[in-house]
């Protein structure tokens, strides 16, 4: 299924970009900027002196994206159960409707970081810094994890806003002077596989530093969530670091799934759900395919697992095939 294709959106300073912006050759296009990267003044300001050369394909549909904002705060402002069900009711079955019919992923991802996130510029300058794909990762991150809560029954207003962050900023960590391709590619490893990141840097004769950083991101996260104060509930930051173990118990911290709450694991699922190779042009309906054909029927997880899974349900035959 292909993502259509939308007008094109105007070029802001300290945004989330909304498609792809090439620099038009005589022959051929550029790439220059993909959905959901990080658009800083620097970027900005050398994309309008070749403002007479840019092409913008958007893959987020503004209609769509002000129904899915309108909506998202209509259920962090309900207050009774029954609104906060009916909202949630209303918000999925949009949801549904709109990635069924080939509606990029972005185009709630970008609703939920305008709604929802509390990042600052500095913040998001910071990561798109450090690595492109860190930040891409985490506005995807952010997302999913609301989707996956919602699909789980677990709709609570403040807890849609506590999800978000944690997933968001869950490897805000990562962050620093050591990080390198060798530790990026072991947190790609461990997302794959557990255990297998920090074999992957002894293999590669990491140094001990960015060893460090690879086993010290989990600590680091949950600190940095603790001081910035962005949850309503405080005690959800410990999520964090049970989120970094695999299910198996066998990751950096030695946790094991009975002690994992339904919220760590939507963490887990969300975390298996955006693999570090498909940032660019992310497919939820791909990406839940390929889970549901590869995923392990023993994974102890299966009860988030099966609600998500559920979604494939709703799609006709002819679009699941």
């Amino acid at each position: 299924m292909s993502v259509k294709l939308q007008k094109p959106f105007d070029l802001q300073a300290n945004t989330i970009c909304q498609g792809f912006v090439f620099l038009q050759m005589k022959t051929s296009k550029l790439l220059m900027v993909r959905p959901g990267e990080w658009i800083d003044s620097k970027a900005y300001k050398k994309l309008q002196g070749l403002h007479n050369s840019i092409v913008i394909e958007s893959v987020v549909d503004n209609e769509i994206k002000e129904n899915f904002k309108t909506l998202l705060r209509k259920h962090l402002k309900s207050k009774l159960v029954s609104e906060v069900k009916r909202s949630s009711e209303e918000l999925l079955n949009f949801f549904h409707q709109q990635i069924i019919s080939g509606t990029s992923f972005n185009c709630w991802a970008q609703s939920c970081y305008e709604v929802i996130s509390k990042a600052s510029q500095e913040q998001m300058t910071r990561m798109y810094e450090v690595d492109i794909k860190l930040l891409q990762k985490a506005y995807l991150s952010g997302a999913i994890a609301v989707w996956i809560s919602l699909v789980n029954d677990y709709t609570e207003p403040s807890f849609i806003e506590d999800i978000y962050h944690l997933a968001f900023f869950q490897d805000i960590g990562l962050i620093s002077n050591n990080y390198s391709y060798f530790v990026k590619e072991a947190i790609h490893k461990e997302q794959q596989r557990s255990g297998t990141g920090l074999s992957h840097l002894v293999q590669m004769k990491a140094s001990a530093d960015e060893i460090s950083a690879f086993e010290s991101h989990p600590q680091k996260s949950l600190e940095f969530l603790a001081e910035a104060q962005l949850l309503h509930n405080q005690s959800l930051v410990q999520s964090l670091l049970v989120q970094h173990e695999q299910v198996s118990g066998d990751g950096l911290l030695g946790f094991s799934e009975e002690v994992m709450s339904t919220w760590e694991e939507i963490l887990v699922l969300g975390d298996k759900l955006i693999p570090f190779t498909s940032l660019d042009e992310f497919n939820l309906l791909n990406e839940l395919s390929s889970f549901k054909d590869h995923q392990d029927i023993k994974n102890p997880i299966q009860k988030v697992i099966k609600k998500v899974l559920s979604f494939f349900t709703l799609i006709p035959e002819k679009e699941s095939a």
